[in-house]
């Protein structure tokens, strides 16, 4: 299963009916009079439950994984159970996981006590955001191995918690702008995604061409070290980057015309390469050439972009 996957299914809440049939979706088997430990929340769907977070504050203590028992109307425990789960990271890694440190993830007791009286127990994990490299998706295993009181169930006795750390900046955005193209120039209105590679470091796609990948910084209010990733780049012979100048190569765009490098609104006084945290609006001015390396002089595709936070 790829971590894409999961995380559409693990939005889905998983509805429990209050009256238990003898045979169901949480493995209580009632004539048995047994008790079920079971993990589930409005977040957990499977054997996965996603904590999508973000980069700030860098230490925050949260919910790790709700526990649970289901019993019988006519069999109730005797007392509180105390639950015990064991690592079995293999899990996480089988799912393409990175192991988090141990530093970075703190856990407490594996030893879990669920009153009687409610039913339910939460377990909190402590995460140092600074430990993690938020370029990578971080995962722990667990088995729920043994109960005090009742038995685990087979459909809720391992579960993954997955961990996706977003920067500040992470988010969905509206953006426009103009491509200036020599033989395609165009008009841009799209919704574009920028995703978490660093505390501060994100990557989109050029334009409208989404097999043209790059990521950037985000140092106050600017915007700074641009890389692309695969075409165009030094990688196969081109360059990208961002801009200073308006056209400063003299390409011929009469096809843009009215719209043209340099003409209100396509400067770079306007597109200027930074970020407004007010108002959570990035203006980029950025251009590539495929094939050719150098300056932004050489660049004939040049984008002139608004983002804003949707």
């Amino acid at each position: 299963m790829k971590l894409k996957s999961f995380i559409t299914i693990a939005s889905v809440s998983l509805l429990l009916s209050s009256c238990l049939k003898s045979e169901n979706t949480i493995g209580l088997i009632e004539d048995k009079g047994s008790i079920v430990s079971e993990i589930s929340d409005v977040s957990y769907y499977g054997d996965v439950k996603v904590l999508s977070l973000n980069a700030v504050p860098a230490t925050e203590t949260v919910v790790g994984l709700t526990l649970k028992f289901y019993a019988p109307r006519s069999v109730k425990p005797a007392n509180d159970i105390t639950l015990h789960l064991t690592m079995n990271n293999s899990l996480a890694t089988g799912l393409g996981l990175t192991i988090p440190s141990s530093a970075a993830i703190v856990l407490p007791s594996l030893d879990v006590v669920i009153p009687k009286t409610s039913g339910v127990a939460d377990m909190n994990f402590t995460i140092n955001k600074n430990q993690l490299d938020l370029s990578k998706q971080y995962g722990l295993g667990f088995d729920l191995s043994t109960a005090s009181e009742g038995v685990v169930s087979e459909l809720g006795k391992q579960i993954v918690v997955a961990f996706i750390i977003k920067n500040a900046y992470d988010a969905d955005y509206t953006t426009t702008g103009f491509f200036f193209h020599p033989s395609a120039p165009r008009p841009l209105d799209d919704t574009k995604h920028l995703s978490t590679l660093g505390a501060a470091t994100c990557g989109t796609y050029q334009g409208d061409l989404s097999g043209f990948t790059f990521t950037f910084d985000v140092s106050g209010s600017n915007l700074t070290n641009y890389v692309a990733v695969g075409a165009p780049g030094p990688s196969n012979g081109g360059s990208s980057g961002f801009m200073t100048l308006d056209n400063p190569g003299g390409v011929n765009y009469s096809s843009s015309a009215p719209d043209a490098p340099g003409t209100n609104p396509w400067t770079i006084t306007n597109y200027n390469n930074t970020y407004n945290a007010a108002t959570k609006t990035f203006f980029m001015h950025y251009g590539y050439r495929v094939g050719v390396t150098g300056s932004q002089n050489i660049y004939t595709r040049q984008v002139y972009e608004k983002w804003v936070r949707q």
